[in-house]
Parts: structure tokens; sequence; C-alpha cells
């Protein structure tokens, strides 16, 4: 698939424009699969791609159950047994480590600082009902399509030859927000969360569940700043993809304050208040990956209904085997 290619002036009132991302010819079919040409549905001719907020993941009357020990509970809104949920969910831990491997996991308290190959199975624990585990799905699929082509386009680029091919996948940005606290909530529920090996069984204080379960399961929104980082790290993509490294930053009451999940070259973060790092960027539009030698780049999307997001772009310099 050619990308269409877009203007980026070096400035913009000052500023970089770099949020301008390429893609598929705008009179083409939209990548989300809509069957609506993409100058209709999600592309915009400044070189954003625009989506609306996804529907609540629950809707409809509560249900006014709590069941014992679903995170949930607080809702009311519960409904079955206790389930087994993966708090890294089934369907990534399958997309990092491809079709015929586990992958290797790093950064949990259980790990004691070492790291290991695992199974999904091995991170189940009974932390939902069946109503909240289930509702959880599209996020799921979402968190799968973007390990899915980031493990493919970090491959092509650990490669010894020139890259020619373009890629481009097209995925929620409120949606993988909403996995990525997923992720933290489970990972604390499962004391899969913590530092130098003693697991956090508590969110920062400041964090109010209530209204962190409405934007989960019901569509609420975040104080200002919090949530979803993207982090620019060194430009060359060697980092291994078939590892996810999970570390946690505790605050002084030794409670969870962010999860970073680390994977190849690749970083993304969920933060309760500003990421503390100086080249985070919120809520990213996308991960660009391009090299010195070749014409093609790998472009993973993140859309978000309000414009101007930062994109994180990796530049592979030369070609050569991957090194750890």
């Amino acid at each position: 698939m050619a990308l269409r290619q877009i203007d980026r002036p070096a400035v913009l009132d000052g500023a970089r424009r770099d949020w301008q991302i390429s893609g598929p010819d705008r009179n083409a079919n939209c990548p989300c699969g809509s069957q609506r040409r993409a100058r209709s549905c999600h592309s915009c001719a400044s070189g954003e791609w625009l989506a609306s907020l996804p529907e609540p993941l629950i809707t409809g009357v509560r249900t006014g159950m709590s069941v014992p020990g679903c995170y949930a509970s607080a809702t009311n809104d519960c409904a079955g047994k206790l389930t087994r949920e993966h708090w890294l969910s089934k369907r990534v831990i399958e997309a990092i480590g491809g079709a015929e491997s586990a992958p290797l996991l790093s950064g949990t308290p259980w790990l004691k600082g070492g790291s290991m190959l695992i199974s999904a199975d091995a991170l189940a624990s009974k932390i939902l009902c069946e109503r909240h585990n289930q509702a959880l799905s599209p996020c799921d699929v979402t968190a799968a399509a973007v390990f899915t082509s980031l493990r493919r386009y970090q491959l092509d680029f650990a490669e010894v030859r020139d890259i020619d091919e373009d890629g481009f996948t097209l995925v929620s940005g409120p949606l993988f927000e909403r996995w990525l606290l997923k992720l933290l909530w489970g990972g604390v529920q499962s004391k899969s969360l913590g530092k130098d090996g003693t697991a956090s069984d508590a969110i920062r204080e400041e964090a109010d569940q209530a209204s962190l379960l409405e934007m989960l399961y019901r569509g609420g929104s975040l104080p200002e700043r919090w949530g979803f980082y993207g982090l620019r790290h060194d430009p060359d993509p060697l980092g291994n993809p078939d590892s996810v490294g999970i570390r946690s930053a505790l605050g002084p009451d030794g409670t969870v304050w962010t999860i970073q999940v680390e994977f190849g070259a690749i970083s993304f973060t969920f933060a309760f208040g500003s990421a503390d790092a100086p080249d985070a960027v919120f809520r990213p539009g996308g991960v660009i990956l391009t090299t010195t030698v070749g014409r093609g780049e790998k472009i993973l999307v993140f859309a978000w209904p309000e414009k101007e997001h930062g994109v994180l772009s990796y530049t592979r310099q030369g070609v050569g085997p991957a090194t750890s």
C-alpha cells in the first residue's frame, strides 16, 4: 500500500507541525473498514486522522448488583459470577509472542528483577464479574491490533534489508487509553505492579475510583492531563518486539501512580497526573517508523476526536542486524 505524502512545514506559528501523518489516498476506502472513502470517514486534508468517541462499554440501566471480588463492584452494575480476567490481555500476549512462541515478560514484582516466558493462563486472576469482564472486549481487540502491527513493523526494521514497503494501521486512541487503564487496574488487583519485589495493592489516592470506573465503562472523562502518554526514546528502533516490560511508578504512600508498557523500542504510559518525562507526548496521534535508507514508512495511527496530537517518530539509522 502506497502512502500519500503530506507537506510538513518546519514550523507553524512557532511550533512544529508534528501531528501530520502520511496515509492512504483520501479517495480510497478508509482503513477502518467502514467501506466509506477515507475523506468522509477518518482522514483530514491537514494530515490528521480523527475519530468520534467510541460508544460506552456498558450502556442502559444498572443492574444494582455488586459481586464481591470484582474491582468494578463499586458501580453496583455487576452481573454473573466472578471470572478469571487477563490483566495483560490474552489477545495482546498472543500478539507480542507471535503465532508460535510465548513473549518474555519483565517488571512484575513476583519476577524479582528477572524475566520469564509467559503464557496467557499465567496472567489470569479472578478480579472481574462476567459482565465487567466481557465489556472490556473492544479495548482488548484494539490493543491487540496495536501490538500486532508494532511487532510486525519493528521486525521489518530489524531485518538486513532496505525498507521500501509502507504499512498503515488505524485504531481508536480513546479505546487504547481505556485499555491502558484496564491494564493498570487489573495489574494492581492481581498484585502484579509494585517496586523492589513488593506488590502495591492500591492506586493513587487522588484518583477517585468511582469516576475512573465511570470513564472506563460508561465513557466519563479523566482529569486534565491524566491518561495515555507515549514516550520518545532513542530514535533507532532496535528493541526486542517479542518481549514486554511492565513498569510502575509509585507515590510516597506506595500506591501506583503510573504504569509503563515497554515493547521493543516503544513505550506507552498511563499516568494519574502528568507523565514525569521530558519526552512524553500526551495522547499521541501515532507512531511512525522510517529508515535513512529505503523509502517505506510504517505507521500506526491513534485517532482522537480532537486535532493536533503529537507523533512518536523513530528513524532507523542505516541497515543491519537487530541488537538487544
